[in-house]
């Protein structure tokens, strides 16, 4: 830390009670009990536990006045002086007593470390808890210190449960084996046992990390949207860092951000994951640069690395516990994205230092992931009277104008529910079926471009429209319903679980003019022939006379 820098106009309410060293005490204060006791209350962690260390060993009054202090131990002693020393307690020594040997002095000892943690009065929390980042990133630095040496021995205290000791001077913090993965070690607690204080709470906090998806119908942010496939889907990741965040001489942030099936991060061609996300810090963006900010995206896993966000790189935002750390990027649906309630999801979590003595990793708990939704539709052609399934019928898509897609409008479904400008004809199989799969809510208009031999070809389109329900308390497909105004078209079914809506479309046979009776074709065979209409009624009248007269023939014989 260097040289250390004077109090500004006040000595620290712990350290006036240091300073009035080996003070008698008036008569009509009673005899102090030798043993002190304090209970820790947490806040954050669901359950913890805390290593005490005895740093100077006194009596304390009820009004935190420190007297008669000596050194716990020898190996304490020493610890503590070398820490010191490397955090300019001997300059500060040099100005308060010049010429003069009082190094090895608790009392001095004592008072240093007072003014180092930037102790205040008032403070209705616990007065000696570090309130200052200095501060505390001195108590966590002490703590380290004595936590290292293989000759001191912390006792053990538990959270919201009494802890007893000798009075003095006692700095508490978490022990690492005493927390789960979504805990946090605390600030470090510097309490006159014995004094005044009784109940602290613990300065223990963990960073938080939230995400959400932009609907582009509405251009709001939540947990759920819908797209088509190959539809550019907007992601925001927000995160704090810990009240704490003084506290820690290091400190690492890393989101892992994972993509389900059928999700895909949009990278800029012939570019990487570092430049498909957006990196911001209160506002600020930073660029990655591979030591201090790490962006890598390997298999679906897209990774955000900040090693250390206590290093120099950093210093120039100002960070603390009003921190905000923002991540967006843009992902697309592909063929493999999954139709209806079940979505694709993109799961996110943060990994971060949660112990400013021990410098041990957390993880923060599952958020509710948002969901991107698509749709299958099926188209059925069949006979306008038999209902019986038409192969070979073929369809085109069109995105109609809705006001909810702009960008769609004019362009086609493609084969695997993308968009694109030209049409792409849908074939319906044996069964009269074709299957669209990928495709967003909204408008659209389906022509007939082809239909199977015999049936009449429709000579208007099909106007269809889908609409979705979604829900931003938990990600989810609430409703899906479909309708069409077209007099040859049904919707049939529409089922949310499968996001799949099956289309009636029914055509009618041609209407030729009828082939003639066959006792009509011979007068037909003679027309065609060339003879006029003048002739015909003679030739038939000929023929009738030659039969008639065979006939008298046969009776006379």
């Amino acid at each position: 830390m260097g040289q250390a820098r004077r109090p500004r106009g006040f000595v620290g309410f712990l350290g006036a009670a240091v300073v009035a060293l080996a003070v008698a005490l008036p008569p009509c204060i009673p005899a102090l009990a030798e043993q002190g006791s304090i209970t820790i209350h947490q806040r954050h962690n669901e359950r913890a536990t805390y290593d005490a260390f005895l740093v100077v060993s006194a009596d304390i009054s009820q009004d935190d006045r420190a007297t008669n202090m000596s050194w716990p131990d020898g190996k304490t002693r020493d610890v503590v002086l070398s820490f010191l020393d490397g955090q300019g307690y001997g300059d500060w020594l040099d100005e308060r007593h010049p010429g003069d040997t009082q190094h090895d002095r608790p009392q001095n000892a004592a008072e240093y470390i007072s003014l180092m943690m930037g102790s205040t009065e008032g403070d209705g929390d616990g007065a000696r808890v570090p309130q200052t980042p200095e501060g505390r990133s001195f108590a966590s630095s002490l703590a380290r210190s004595l936590a290292a040496s293989p000759d001191i021995q912390p006792q053990h205290a538990l959270a919201d449960t009494p802890f007893e000791g000798p009075q003095g001077l006692w700095l508490f913090v978490t022990n690492p084996q005493g927390t789960t993965a979504g805990d946090a070690g605390t600030a470090p607690i510097w309490v006159p046992l014995g004094g005044s204080t009784k109940t602290m709470y613990e300065k223990a906090s963990v960073p938080t990390l939230g995400k959400q998806v932009r609907e582009d119908s509405t251009g709001e942010w939540g947990l759920s949207a819908d797209a088509h496939v190959g539809q550019e889907v907007e992601y925001l990741l927000t995160g704090s860092l810990p009240e704490t965040f003084g506290s820690y001489s290091h400190y690492r942030y890393r989101i892992t951000d994972t993509l389900s099936e059928g999700l895909e991060l949009s990278v800029p061609n012939g570019s990487d994951a570092a430049h498909a996300v957006l990196i911001r810090i209160d506002g600020q963006e930073v660029a990655p640069n591979g030591r201090d900010l790490a962006v890598e995206e390997h298999d679906g896993v897209l990774t955000i690395d900040f090693a250390d966000l206590r290093s120099q790189a950093w210093q120039g935002f100002d960070l603390d516990g009003e921190t905000t750390i923002t991540v967006s990027y843009q992902a697309h649906l592909t063929h493999a994205a999954r139709t209806g309630a079940e979505g694709s999801e993109n799961s996110a979590v943060l990994t971060y230092t949660n112990d400013p003595v021990t410098g041990g990793e957390g993880i923060t708990s599952p958020i509710p992931s948002p969901q991107v939704f698509t749709y299958q539709l099926l188209l059925h052609k069949v006979d306008g009277d038999t209902r019986s399934p038409l192969a070979g019928a073929r369809f085109t898509i069109e995105a109609a104008q809705d006001g909810t897609d702009a960008a769609a409008a004019g362009r086609y479904v493609q084969a695997d529910g993308s968009l694109g400008e030209r049409p792409h004809e849908f074939v319906t199989d044996d069964e009269g079926t074709c299957a669209i799969r990928g495709i967003d809510e909204g408008s659209y208009v389906i022509r007939e471009t082809a239909s199977p031999d015999g049936y009449a070809l429709p000579t208007t389109g099909i106007a269809f429209s889908l609409a979705s329900e979604l829900s931003n308390v938990q990600p989810g497909l609430e409703r899906l319903t479909a309708q069409t105004g077209s007099e040859i078209a049904t919707v049939l079914s529409v089922d949310v679980r499968t996001g799949t809506t099956t289309l009636e479309v029914r055509n009618a046979p041609s209407r030729e003019t009828p082939s003639p009776p066959a006792t009509q074709r011979p007068i037909e065979r003679l027309a065609q022939t060339g003879v006029g209409p003048i002739a015909l009624p003679l030739i038939v009248t000929g023929a009738l006379l030659v039969a008639i007269a065979r006939h008298g023939e046969t009776k006379e014989s």
